[in-house]
């Protein structure tokens, strides 16, 4: 999750760097996975046939170094249990897959003396690009309303506010976006043409220090530029600390886990 810290941020960077072993994996910094990657729906599986006991329910995103814990505790269990033949080929498959994703970080867990680069970066670690095209004005509540007891569209604490005068109009805020694209960091594209291109790239500090950045070009009715995610990460394992604009996810369910919307935007810096 994405922490603030104002006057004791350098005390806390500090401490945090001696507690952290220079030497140990278990450590290592990386950054997250992208909420509509197919790697959580390869893990989901593969706890599904209970090669993953560890997991997580509810909270993304994880990092890659926390998905590589999640495949390699997977792989072991497959090797110690006698799974189903015709579970294990399936099982292999994923497991092969989420290796081709995370590389980097797969690697640095099975071979912990392993030394990562002092720097090391990726200028593509992904890249997605969309076109869609939207037939009609999605629906705005943007609108005043009468509120004749200052309590709100909920109507909380009613009964203990004097009555207003009508007509004592507030304003309501709300819009629909686009309906049928939900999960998508809060992008709402308008009537006709639309185009969105999306390019992360990330750079490491040897195992402690992580940066992302993730720019979105939306072009359309409105040509817009906008900064989709980015942050630096600061450790790992179980000790992490992230700074910047990035997504979160919390809650079960697949149709937007953050109340009031199935669209919303990542969290702000």
């Amino acid at each position: 999750m994405i922490q603030t810290f104002r006057k004791p941020f350098p005390t806390i960077v500090l401490t945090f760097f001696l507690l952290i072993n220079s030497t140990s994996c278990w450590a290592l910094s990386s950054s997250n996975i992208p909420l509509d990657s197919p790697v959580y729906s390869y893990l989901e599986k593969l706890a599904g046939f209970g090669l993953i006991k560890s997991d997580v329910k509810g909270i993304r995103p994880f990092s890659k170094a926390e998905a590589a814990r999640l495949l390699l505790e997977a792989e072991k269990n497959l090797a110690d249990a006698d799974a189903d033949a015709e579970k294990q080929p399936f099982a292999r498959e994923l497991i092969a897959r989420i290796n081709e994703l995370i590389p980097r970080e797969v690697s640095l867990r099975r071979s912990p003396d392993q030394k990562p680069a002092l720097v090391d970066y990726n200028l593509v670690s992904s890249l997605r690009f969309r076109y869609v095209y939207l037939n009609g004005i999605p629906r705005s509540y943007e609108r005043p309303v009468h509120d004749p007891g200052d309590d709100g569209v909920f109507g909380l604490g009613s009964g203990l506010r004097p009555v207003n005068p009508y007509p004592s109009l507030v304003q309501q805020h709300g819009a629909e976006g686009t309906p049928l694209l939900e999960n998508n960091n809060g992008v709402i594209y308008r009537d006709g043409n639309n185009a969105e291109l999306r390019w992360a790239a990330e750079a490491y500090l040897s195992d402690k220090v992580t940066g992302l950045i993730e720019p979105s070009i939306l072009i359309g009715d409105d040509n817009r530029i906008r900064m989709n995610r980015g942050y630096v990460k600061l450790g790992g394992g179980g000790i992490e600390l992230e700074l910047g604009k990035d997504e979160n996810w919390l809650g079960q369910g697949y149709r937007g886990a953050i109340t009031l919307t199935n669209n919303a935007e990542n969290l702000p810096w």
